[in-house]
């Protein structure tokens, strides 16, 4: 019988057993549910332990942390890399210490060494008791004489479970961010390789592994999210004996990353939960994590203050007098944060100069900004100011004095995007340069939010000497960043990268908001910010009422669908204020106010996906932790299914309460969608209704034309 030793992780839904064989690197063999105290742990490895059929090698290779060729692993191993002589391209751990809980039962520490390829590994499992999130990483030295190129080196690994018929990722475009993709399982691999320096809108790097038959509400449901902000792989395979892998990990380009004897490369963070309640359940692991562990927001945030961004108002052409005007409408409708744009810097008329030059324009602003923020806080708004600092024009000073700051390999001709060039990040005089630009203009002005934006992805990411420098760009941004909220951390940084460039648990380290998409079109906002709530809590997520007809698509929608839309996340506006109808001005102002009102509840809420049997229908409810109140928005991407809108059933209540229920939005009734209603939610005092007829029964609301929605408030009936 081989040597086992067995350690276990508890968190208030789950538990993890990890098991090691004769002291090799040990693999999770269960993963699931809370198991009782006090079982034995080896007894329930040894039933895990597959059987060997005709053909295979006499002795099965684990599924373990880090998955070894030198053990004629089936699969894709966890490490790839050689030493410069071509040896050690395969190899075995060993332990160094017998594994080990620490922290009652919340982390281990796993350290084991190849002798022979002279390669130390240590990884981390730390489970959050109280969120139950997982955070696992691992770092590998080398110990050898000489230098180990690395190729590859996954997050530790974990299993994904084998009562699974498909796993949902996300894919998009710009524009169209966070579109659901389901992956059935098959023999081999799915991967997904994002090689484009940031994020991405294509490939975000998280996907969810459901059991048969899971539902929003209940069933077992794995989510995983990889913590890093540039090129990516994720691997998801299933072995010839129906064992699956889940492998995440930095992508690095061929020659990008040499260890020499005593260099050390650390993975990033892979945040991962198990949950029995369902996609719901899972989501909200992850958004309880991000309030209270990611998130390091400035003191004066206390509330999500209402944006107005001048972008789509004035573009490049900035006048201060009528800027000042803009803000004045603005405040009127209830703003209460003033952004300006693009454009305000030395010599940027538009988008072919300028970038890296970061000064007010003297011809723009002969005073500074000044005269502009004091206006914006003299009529009580807060003020914020847009960057690009990774970036550079050619037609800038900062290009003509340094223009070997930029990526690039010698000989080959650049390809720009929206006329820009990447600035070497990974240089130290690089980011000093940007921290005094940046640091210049916040201790200066009266600055309280930044908008960082990021407006294309690299090409020929290289260094001086030609090697690529993927992964060191991307640690250069977050210690630009770490430095910028050290030095101003009363200062809210937002990550804008041309939308959902850049959003993921690195970047929210640093930042407290995320521009989710360049479009306002609130017909494709609805769709985004849901599928962004299965990982992301609806407060860091940046969502604007556009112009009337949206500049990205085009499509004319209503002030009240725009503005409904916008209010379910971090709200905010920017377009002509002059193009306001009298009716849309005064339709505006009141979402403002509906959303002032319920804020507090929306950014601190449990958030629940509500399951209704239309795939038009998007509908959700936010629920206070100690279910007082519940707000829920059920929105209408396109024409009902039904002649007859159905029930809407809602989640999370407080058990045997009674809540008064209204249709905040009652007027919004529409006659092209209603001959006749005689729903009680349309006359003007509330309903009473006993939660577990919200729960089972649900409502039945009036129907609904497409792009438009309903909000409805619950609070307990005293």
């Amino acid at each position: 019988m081989d040597q086992i030793d067995c350690v276990r992780l508890d968190s208030k839904s789950q538990t993890i057993v990890m098991a090691s064989r004769e002291k090799r690197l040990p693999e999770v063999v269960y993963w699931s549910d809370r198991l009782p105290d006090g079982l034995d742990l080896c007894v329930l490895a040894q039933t895990q332990r597959r059987s060997l059929g005709h053909g295979m090698l006499d002795e099965p290779a684990e599924l373990s942390i880090l998955p070894e060729s030198g053990y004629a692993f089936p699969g894709q191993p966890g490490l790839r890399g050689h030493t410069v002589s071509g040896k050690h391209w395969t190899g075995r751990f060993f332990l160094e210490s017998a594994l080990a809980a620490e922290s009652s039962n919340t982390r281990v520490t796993v350290k084991a060494k190849d002798k022979v390829a002279g390669l130390a590994l240590v990884s981390t499992f730390e489970l959050n008791a109280e969120t139950d999130m997982l955070q696992v990483k691992s770092s590998l030295t080398n110990e050898n004489d000489e230098a180990f190129c690395l190729e590859w080196m996954a997050c530790p690994v974990l299993p994904a479970p084998d009562n699974s018929s498909h796993l949902i990722g996300f894919h998009g475009r710009y524009c169209q961010e966070f579109r659901m993709q389901e992956v059935p399982w098959v023999k081999g691999g799915h991967v997904r390789e994002n090689r484009l320096g940031r994020t991405s809108h294509e490939h975000f790097p998280g996907v969810m592994v459901p059991t048969q038959g899971a539902t929003q509400t209940q069933g077992g449901v794995h989510g995983f999210h990889l913590g890093w902000s540039g090129n990516h792989r994720l691997l998801a395979e299933e072995l010839p004996d129906g064992r699956r892998q889940m492998q995440f990990g930095i992508l690095l380009e061929p020659g990008e990353l040499s260890l020499k004897k005593g260099d050390s490369f650390e993975t990033p963070v892979l945040y991962t939960t198990y949950a029995s309640g369902g996609f719901n359940g899972m989501s909200q692991s992850f958004h309880k994590f991000c309030r209270e562990e990611v998130l390091n927001l400035p003191i004066w945030l206390t509330e999500r203050p209402v944006h107005f961004n001048c972008w789509e108002s004035v573009y490049f052409e900035h006048e201060l007098e009528q800027l000042k005007a803009i803000a004045d409408e603005a405040q009127a409708t209830g703003a209460e944060m003033f952004v300006l744009d693009d454009g305000w810097f030395l010599g940027r008329s538009d988008d072919t100069k300028g970038l890296g030059d970061w000064s007010p324009d003297p011809v723009k602003y002969p005073d500074g900004l000044h005269p502009l923020v004091d206006h914006v806080r003299a009529i009580g708004m807060r003020f914020g100011l847009w960057f690009e600092p990774e970036m550079v024009n050619k037609d800038s000073d900062l290009y003509r004095t340094h223009p070997e700051w930029v990526l690039d390999i010698e000989g080959y001709e650049q390809v720009t995007g929206r006329h820009q060039y990447i600035l070497d990040l990974s240089r130290e005089q690089v980011r000093t340069y940007l921290f005094d630009a940046l640091y210049a203009m916040l201790s200066e002005y009266a600055i309280s939010y930044v908008k960082w934006d990021m407006n294309r992805s690299p090409n020929l990411a290289a260094m001086a000497n030609g090697q690529a420098v993927g992964h060191r760009q991307t640690q250069g941004l977050y210690r630009l960043l770490d430095q910028l909220n050290a030095t101003f951390p009363e200062v809210l940084f937002e990550s804008c990268s041309s939308g959902g460039g850049r959003i993921d648990f690195a970047t929210l380290k640093r930042t407290g908001r995320v521009w989710l998409s360049d479009s306002n079109d609130a017909h494709e906002r609805a769709i985004m910010q849901r599928n962004a709530s299965y990982f992301f809590p609806s407060e860091i997520i940046g969502s604007h009422v556009g112009p009337r007809q949206c500049h990205t698509s085009h499509r004319i929608l209503p002030m009240s669908f725009r503005a409904g839309v916008a209010m379910t996340r971090h709200m905010g506006f920017e377009f002509d204020p002059g193009e306001m109808t009298a009716a849309e001005k005064q339709e505006l102002g009141q979402k403002i106010m509906d959303y002032k009102a319920i804020r507090s509840c929306l950014h601190s809420a449990v958030y629940h996906r509500i399951e209704v049997n239309d795939p038009g229908t998007l509908a959700e409810a936010f629920v206070t932790e100690d279910g007082a109140r519940f707000i829920a928005f059920v929105i209408q991407t396109r024409m009902q299914k039904s002649a007859s809108a159905g029930p809407v059933r809602i989640p999370g209540l407080k058990e045997d309460a009674v809540y008064a229920v209204r249709l905040v939005n009652r007027d919004e009734l529409s006659s092209a969608a209603n001959f006749l209603s005689e729903s009680p939610l349309l006359d003007d005092e509330a309903i009473h209704c006993h939660s577990a007829m919200l729960k089972s029964a649900g409502l039945v609301l009036p129907n609904l034309c497409a792009d438009s929605m309903w909000m409805l408030q619950g609070d307990i009936h005293k």
